[in-house]
């Protein structure tokens, strides 16, 4: 492992990946010098000094993912109020450890290809739960980026909980436009317009993706939550290819119950920074579907002392090694 101030570089074969102290996430990585994720330009200040980091690109989302309604929650009878950090749908989105400084485990340092990285976090404004994150990050030559978070719940209650991640996919910088989804996922939440909550009701995937498996993403728009099938092996896989076969594939444990789907794109005012034409697509494993602190769906409950752990992982995908 080598380190600057922004990043931590791993690398392993063909490989190559940066980590963020700040946040703990991933911010780039490629495989014979293409990118398998798309990063915004790195701002001149350095990651250190911006809160939040653009997009949420390569981060993790705990102590839940997506949002929660108002900010505010109920939880074994006692109502919390979390800060309202997406003010324009007056939500409290993403949880917390993405825009903190996480600490480097000197047992890893001397690794080329691994890195652990912790936070330990007294409760916060609307949550009164002290939990513990160990973060690893590894490459292997053949297998790719491999992550795992564990979390602890240090406190005397028990603690809900959600996790997510949120990479943007790249299949080598092709345009999103030039490239195809293969996902394998179930009936799509049906969100709100306007504040991105969900409804209640549910709708078959189709609705949202068409029949068509790929997926083709030409002028596609989505900002979606889908119920995750996992394959045979228990795993959720999505991946990002353009027609020759080069792409990135994503996976899951069998944690992954959601999948968001979400492209920036600059027709509905999100462009995503430095990409040319503004438009990229995060495939968001999660535990939880959006506003699970209220409607108690799949959210998890930590005891006091409990810890679960989370794998998750992406590879290059090609035509002679799919």
């Amino acid at each position: 492992m080598t380190s600057s101030d922004d990043f931590l570089e791993l690398c392993a074969g063909q490989y190559r990946a940066q980590i963020s102290l700040f946040g703990g996430g991933l911010w780039s990585l490629t495989f014979a010098g293409k990118p398998l994720v798309v990063t915004p330009p790195l701002p001149h200040q350095g990651l250190s000094q911006v809160s939040p980091v653009p997009f949420a690109a390569g981060c993790l989302l705990a102590p839940w993912p997506n949002r929660v309604d108002g900010g505010h929650f109920t939880f074994q009878g006692e109502t919390y109020q979390l800060e309202i950090n997406e003010p324009a749908r007056h939500n409290a989105i993403h949880g917390f450890v993405r825009e903190r400084p996480w600490q480097l485990d000197p047992e890893t340092s001397d690794n080329p290809a691994a890195v652990r990285l912790t936070l330990e976090m007294e409760p916060q404004p609307g949550w009164p739960w002290g939990l513990k994150y160990v973060m690893n990050w590894s490459l292997d030559a053949t297998q790719g980026l491999r992550g795992e978070l564990r979390v602890s719940n240090l406190s005397a209650a028990p603690c809900p909980f959600g996790f997510g991640w949120h990479p943007y996919l790249s299949a080598g910088g092709a345009s999103l436009d030039e490239c195809t989804l293969s996902i394998s996922v179930g009936n799509n939440l049906v969100l709100d317009s306007t504040r991105n909550l969900p409804t209640g009701l549910e709708q078959p995937a189709d609705t949202v993706l068409g029949q068509a498996r790929p997926v083709a993403l030409h002028s596609l728009w989505l900002d979606h939550a889908f119920r995750a099938q996992p394959e045979t092996d228990g795993r959720v896989r999505a991946a990002l290819c353009r027609a020759d076969g080069l792409g990135t594939e994503l996976s899951a444990g069998p944690w992954c119950r959601w999948l968001q789907i979400y492209s920036a794109d600059p027709a509905h005012q999100q462009a995503f920074p430095g990409v040319r034409d503004g438009r990229a697509l995060a495939v968001e494993p999660m535990t939880c579907p959006p506003n699970a602190l209220n409607r108690n769906q799949d959210l998890l409950v930590l005891a006091s002392g409990e810890s679960r752990s989370f794998t998750f992982g992406l590879r290059a995908l090609n035509a002679a090694r799919s």
